[in-house]
C-alpha cells in the first residue's frame, strides 16, 4: 500500500504502537519507579524482575530490553494520559517494530539509535547495540520506526 493518500504523507502512527507484526515478541514485567509512556525506552531491573524507564544518564545499553507497547489503559489524568505506573503490568515489545517519537528530523535507514534522555534520538546519550532505526522516515509529529533486534530477556 503506497504512502501517500491524496498526495499527502500519511502519519507514521502512534508512540508505542506495533507497527509491523510477523517477528514481534511482547512480554510483560511489573513497573517500578516513574512512569512509563508509550514507546519509551524500557529497562530491566534483574534484582527484582521488574521494569523501569530507561534513562540514558544513568543506564548502560545492556539495561535496554525493549519499548513500551500501547495499551488500552484507563486514562490517570483529566487531560486523558494513560500510562504505565509503579506496579502496573507493562507490556514491553522485546523483538520487532515498533512507532517510537524521535528528537531527530532526518534519520539514516538501519542507522544507530541512541537514548539521549529518555527520548530516541541519532546521536548523544547511550548507543543502543540491538536496536537501530527501521528506515529514514520521520512524520510532523517526531514519530519514527525503531527495529528491536535482538532479545536480551
Amino acid at each position: 500500500m503506497p504512502g501517500r493518500t491524496i498526495g499527502k504523507i500519511m502519519n507514521r502512527g502512534y508512540a508505542g504502537t506495533v507497527s509491523r507484526s510477523p517477528d514481534t515478541i511482547i512480554s510483560a514485567w511489573p513497573c517500578k519507579g516513574a512512569n512509563i509512556h508509550f514507546g519509551d525506552p524500557v529497562a530491566f531491573n534483574a534484582t527484582d524482575s521488574t521494569v523501569s524507564l530507561f534513562d540514558g544518564g544513568g543506564n548502560a545499553a545492556a539495561d535496554f530490553i525493549g519499548v513500551a507497547v500501547r495499551s488500552v489503559k484507563q486514562a490517570y489524568d483529566w487531560d486523558g494520559n494513560a500510562f504505565y505506573k509503579e506496579g502496573d503490568s507493562v507490556d514491553v515489545l522485546t523483538r520487532g517494530y515498533i512507532s517510537v517519537h524521535t528528537a531527530a528530523t532526518t534519520i539514516d535507514p538501519r542507522g544507530a539509535a541512541h537514548v539521549n534522555g529518555t527520548a530516541f534520538d541519532i546521536s548523544g546519550g547511550v548507543t543502543l547495540t540491538n536496536a537501530v532505526f527501521a528506515n529514514g522516515k520521520v512524520d510532523a509529529n517526531g514519530i519514527t520506526e525503531l527495529t528491536v533486534l535482538t532479545r536480551s530477556v
